[in-house]
């Protein structure tokens, strides 16, 4: 089973969102995209406990200075395979598709605020004409079966009395040993590489890691954050690390029903009464990267991403991103009227161009994809010298959300087609020369009607960015740095040629922007100060 699309219309801070899942999915998007409403909206449709829920006034989206809405829903599309026969009757007979494809079931939960006051229903859209208590009854069957597991920052927990602590302790003690002593008898099995130790050593990990850093969220919507909690306890990394090693190693016929078991075990008491071998899981995880640092993160999403789990993570991580595929990733941009959602489906760029934007994107440069505008540029001098001209002018690139990227190396169509794909606006500054040339028209074939020229392109109109600050005013630091005399007779290009073999691009690039900053902002060339603020307007979003 996957839960494969969610639609979400006036509920709290989002006004429409229609967004696809993959069995992976990282979310990423600013603060206001509605993460909280969304990670709500699950859980109050799949956890057990949001049967209990009661809809106010306060779960109705209020646009601005506008009145509340009166209706909302949430509606889930969940897709099974052969496993849909083992489903029980009174789910089976709500699917549609046929048989020897994959089956569809389409549940949604609806309230309509009536004065003051929610009424609140479910319903299967599909087959309407099923009566409140069975619809009802249908729904609690689908919610133990596969229930929504929130793991949230465990500093959030409560605190209790010592004396509570101590005697939680002890039964905490009596139940992992129970739980080691089932889990061995069921799995264990030397021939296959998992023993009592492996077991033991998986269940203690899963047990501190809900403890200490991840907590399991009981109710279904999360009330005010609680009092933060010291922890005691490290998890010893290392031996999670060498233990997601171990269990990768297995084949996966063979690990998953024990890691499916193994998760439950440490789960079931805080998520579901059913410990049944058909229930399926969704972990939602919730910013994991606020409490561990980038290698303590990346060891236990290493682990984490071996169990046999749909999981759906919130992040401001570029670490995490870069341990996941392109595919894996979907931006939310919240909007007048609705929050968009963009990711990348099979077969949208070819393989060759995604192994590119891999790694030249997501490998090296994954914080790119947080950004609000690309400024895609030649090579490294260009890189370096954007940056320091920006923050000469007072321009901050970070904080406008602006990221220089070199594509030369990756080539300019695949990241244009990307940064499209996944609604990151662009502007490309080209060299004057033929490969300039080329680039320039690669740029315009991916401009659409709306958009303007001007607004996603610049031109240098010299060979490179070397010879076009030669030609603005700056030929003395270029003088200086070939160790030639002012008036020597060398021209231009070999005054250049010998600059760069003296000292290096790079190097170049930080004598012109020193001279910049002595001679003040007036010096920056008219044509790169108007890119900077046509760049600053796409990131913006002043222009299409």
């Amino acid at each position: 089973m996957i839960l494969e699309h969610i639609e979400i219309k006036a509920f709290r801070g989002i006004s429409y969102l229609s967004l696809p899942f993959k069995q992976t999915m990282l979310l990423i998007g600013e603060n206001t995209w509605g993460k909280s409403s969304l990670l709500d909206a699950l859980s109050l449709s799949l956890s057990p406990q949001g049967m209990d829920y009661s809809f106010t006034s306060r779960d109705f989206f209020q646009p601005q200075e506008e009145p509340r809405a009166h209706r909302c829903h949430i509606l889930l599309t969940l897709s099974f395979g052969p496993e849909a026969e083992a489903l029980p009757d009174s789910l089976k007979t709500l699917l549609t598709g046929a048989p020897s494809e994959r089956r569809v079931l389409r549940y949604g939960v609806y309230a309509v605020l009536e004065g003051e006051n929610a009424r609140q229903y479910c319903r299967f859209p599909d087959v309407p004409e099923l009566s409140d208590a069975v619809a009802s009854e249908a729904a609690e069957t689908l919610r133990r079966l596969f229930p929504v597991l929130r793991l949230r920052d465990a500093r959030f927990n409560p605190r209790q009395p010592a004396s509570h602590r101590r005697l939680a302790d002890a039964t905490d003690a009596s139940k992992s040993a129970a739980q080691l002593t089932t889990l061995s008898g069921r799995f264990a099995d030397p021939t296959r590489g998992v023993n009592a130790d492996m077991i033991r050593q998986a269940l203690e990990t899963l047990h501190q890691l809900a403890d200490h850093y991840f907590r399991i969220q009981r109710s279904a919507v999360p009330s005010d954050r609680q009092e933060i909690l010291s922890l005691r306890n490290e998890l010893p990394w290392q031996q999670l690390s060498n233990l997601s090693r171990r269990i990768s190693a297995m084949p996966g016929n063979e690990r998953d029903p024990w890691l499916l078991a193994l998760f439950m075990a440490v789960a079931q008491p805080q998520a579901t009464d059913s410990f049944s071998d058909r229930v399926r899981p969704i972990l939602l995880l919730e910013d994991p990267e606020t409490r561990l640092h980038p290698r303590m993160l990346s060891v236990t999403w290493e682990f984490l991403s071996l169990l046999p789990l749909q999981k759906i993570v919130t992040t401001n991580s570029a670490e995490l991103l870069s341990m996941v595929t392109l595919e894996n990733i979907c931006r939310l941009d919240r909007g007048r009227q609705s929050t968009t959602s963009r990711q990348l489906s099979a077969g949208q760029l070819p393989a060759d161009e995604l192994r590119k934007i891999t790694f030249h994107i997501q490998v090296n440069r994954p914080s790119a994809l947080f950004g609000r505008c690309w400024l895609l540029v030649e090579g490294e001098t260009e890189v370096w010298m954007i940056n320091e001209l920006a923050r000469l002018s007072g321009l901050s690139l970070t904080s406008e959300g602006i990221y220089v990227v070199e594509f030369a190396q990756a080539g300019l169509r695949p990241l244009l087609k990307y940064a499209r794909l996944m609604g990151i606006p662009w502007h490309v500054l080209t060299d004057g020369d033929e490969a300039g040339n080329k680039y320039a028209t690669v740029a315009q074939s991916q401009l659409s009607e709306q958009q303007q020229v001007r607004h996603h392109l610049t031109r240098l109109p010299a060979k490179d960015i070397e010879h076009y600050f030669y030609r603005q005013g700056f030929a003395d630091v270029y003088r200086e740095v070939a160790g030639l005399p002012p008036e020597s007779g060398v021209n231009m290009h070999r005054v250049i040629t010998r600059a760069i073999q003296r000292s290096s691009k790079p190097s170049l690039a930080i004598a012109v922007s020193s001279a910049v900053a002595g001679r003040g902002v007036q010096s920056i060339p008219m044509l790169l100060r108007r890119m900077l603020g046509r760049v600053r307007g796409l990131a913006q979003g002043k222009y299409p």
